[in-house]
């Protein structure tokens, strides 16, 4: 597992992560690797007891729980729909 956290209080902290997050995981797959945010664990890895069981510092929030590993399979491309496309102005 990889977690990334923030420091609070931070404007971006979330939007931040989240982004880090996505890149983290593109790149795994750029690299044969699959990853998934699990996001039950991230309310216990934000109690006293999970803090304490990672080491993390006061002030820090974890935010994105990222397992990584390589997949036993590749899933099926899903079919996708046209955009649709509005332009303003």
């Amino acid at each position: 597992m990889v977690l990334i956290s923030a420091v609070e209080p931070s404007t971006w902290a979330g939007e931040d992560c989240a982004l880090a997050a996505q890149n983290l995981m593109l790149a795994g797959w750029s690299l044969g690797l699959g990853s998934c945010w699990i996001g039950n664990v991230q309310f216990y890895l934000n109690s006293p007891e999970g803090k304490r069981l990672l080491g993390l510092p006061d002030g820090c929030v974890p935010a994105a729980p990222i397992i990584v590993g390589y997949p036993a399979s590749q899933p099926v491309p899903v079919p996708r729909n046209e955009p649709v496309v509005s332009w303003i102005g």
